[in-house]
């Protein structure tokens, strides 16, 4: 569970926080191409898994680019934490040495 808890929602807050709350402000210079630039940035971040590379630009830019234009982290959150814990959650029996 503790699993669920730091991957589902402790994990995905602080980079959201990191990625949404403090750099994509910093880089909103860039106009329009802070979202491409922040998302970039996001999916190389995720080094271990460079196999979701395009995968993860193309899922996330969409939600970026809304985070950007409304100045608000709070639906990314909700996002980044749904699919992190459904994943975290389908996980377990591997985890767990069940499957």
């Amino acid at each position: 569970m503790l699993h669920v808890l730091i991957n589902g929602l402790v994990g995905p807050i602080v980079e959201e926080l990191y990625f949404r709350g403090y750099l994509l402000p910093g880089i909103a210079r860039y106009g329009g191409w802070a979202p491409v630039l922040n998302t970039i940035l996001f999916a190389l971040y995720h080094f271990w898994t460079p196999w979701q590379l395009l995968a993860r630009f193309v899922g996330l830019l969409p939600l970026v680019y809304t985070v950007f234009r409304r100045r608000n982290i709070y639906l990314a959150m909700i996002v980044h934490c749904s699919l992190n814990t459904i994943g975290a959650i389908l996980m377990l029996p591997r985890i767990l040495g069940t499957v």
